[in-house]
């Protein structure tokens, strides 16, 4: 055991917004996790706009995110 915490498989949630462009990598989900009061286990990925675009095109949990995953706010991806 690698002292990581472990994470149910499903448990990753995409955040995009305009509101990361100036925000350091590492700080983002730990603001998203304090102003939304998310009280349970999850892996944010949080991108801005531009970002987002970039990795849906790649191979990897965001491109599998916009193929399977659920939009939870209804906009257009």
């Amino acid at each position: 055991m690698s002292g990581l915490p472990v994470y149910e498989e499903g448990r990753w949630s995409l955040v995009v917004a305009d509101a990361f462009r100036d925000v350091a990598w590492l700080d983002r989900p730990v603001r998203v996790h304090e102003e939304c009061d998310i009280r349970f286990a999850v892996e944010l990925l949080c991108y801005t706009p531009e970002e987002f675009a970039r990795k849906r095109e790649e191979l990897g949990i965001v491109r599998t995110a916009v193929a399977e995953g659920v939009d939870l706010l209804g906009a257009a991806a």
